[in-house]
């Protein structure tokens, strides 16, 4: 399924800040709860995760039960612009996302975040010169990655 990023805004017509249940109503297919914690530790105490696996989705919520942000991997087709960003390599990824914001942050080994976009892409093939494809593009509410800024 195709899905139309509107960045800091949301996808489609799923918007940040929504419930669960009206994401929900939004995506077709079935989806698994899973806990947050088992996935980043510092949100263990957050609402559980909705994992759509065969349409490639998490929708990622805050402690409300409100989403704050989407996981797109295969077989998912997320787009930005007429970018399907799953068929890009790394090195295209950030040559597009510089477009809007050249001061992509690549502190990651295995990818970059975008704070003005609200937008982080990675691959587990990443290497030196970015020719590995983008594994996962990661898209949020503004003001997601201020967790970058605090200290482990």
């Amino acid at each position: 399924m195709k899905f139309h990023i509107n960045p800091s805004e949301g996808v489609n017509d799923i918007k940040f800040g929504m419930t669960s249940g009206e994401v929900r109503d939004r995506i077709s297919g079935n989806f698994e709860v899973i806990k947050r914690g088992l996935v980043v530790k510092e949100f263990s105490d957050h609402f559980p995760i909705d994992y759509y696996r065969l349409e490639g989705i998490l929708c990622i919520y805050d402690e409300e039960g409100r989403l704050e942000g989407m996981q797109f991997y295969e077989p998912s087709r997320p787009t930005l612009g007429i970018a399907d960003l799953l068929s890009l390599s790394i090195a295209q990824a950030a040559s597009l996302l510089r477009q809007s914001d050249p001061e992509l942050e690549f502190h990651l080994s295995d990818g970059f975040v975008s704070r003005r976009l609200n937008m982080s892409i990675f691959s587990p093939d990443m290497n030196e010169n970015g020719q590995a494809l983008v594994g996962n593009v990661f898209v949020a509410r503004t003001g997601y990655f201020d967790y970058l800024d605090t200290p482990p």
